[in-house]
């Protein structure tokens, strides 16, 4: 699925992180658990990442760099 937070009339405001986070925590709350984000921004994967704290989710995130996908593994000395 394929969230465009830069729609016009979209429902979530703030950043474009905080944006992400709410949209992603708009699908846990429909019962989604098993979750794949990917980004190119690290600053926008670790508030996403956040969600971890809070929800029991499965989470796998892939950092884009220069165009190339990679597998997050660990955050903040975590292993994800």
């Amino acid at each position: 699925m394929i969230i465009a937070i830069n729609e016009k009339g979209f429902r979530h405001s703030g950043s474009i992180k905080e944006r992400k986070r709410k949209s992603l925590e708009d699908l846990i709350k429909m019962g989604y658990s098993n979750i794949e984000f990917i980004d190119d921004s690290m600053d926008n994967l670790l508030e996403v990442y956040e969600l971890t704290d809070i929800y029991r989710i499965e989470l796998k995130i892939t950092h884009v760099e220069n165009g190339k996908p990679k597998t997050v593994r660990k955050f903040q000395g975590r292993k994800i």
